[in-house]
């Protein structure tokens, strides 16, 4: 038998076979992320790359690539203007800095 290397998400052992298709995988979507436009035009592979399932270790940065989501803020800002939870929060900090400093002089 194989030696085991690494562990799935599972926590399962995983053999060195399991473990070189991972990473195959993982370099396949990398390069499919680093050319994402182009990737986008063509969709059967994408389409078929995404029914194969896209590793762990790259949803985070993989699922706001196929949402759109810099597009769809982007579009929205333009429509309404800056995010009003982004100024409420800046305009919350600034009013707690400011009696912050009242409070304590320097």
């Amino acid at each position: 038998r194989e030696a085991v290397v690494s562990t799935q998400s599972t926590g399962e052992p995983m053999d060195k076979k399991a473990l070189e298709k991972k990473q195959i995988k993982e370099k396949k979507w990398l390069r499919m992320k680093e050319q994402w436009e182009k990737s986008r035009r063509e969709p059967e592979e994408l389409r078929t790359r995404i029914w194969k399932g896209c590793p762990d270790s790259l949803r985070g940065h993989i699922w706001p690539l196929m949402l759109r989501i810099r597009e769809i803020k982007r579009e929205n800002e333009k429509i309404n203007g800056p995010n009003i939870y982004e100024v409420r929060n800046h305009t919350i900090i600034n009013t707690l800095k400011q009696a912050y400093s009242a409070l304590i002089p320097l």
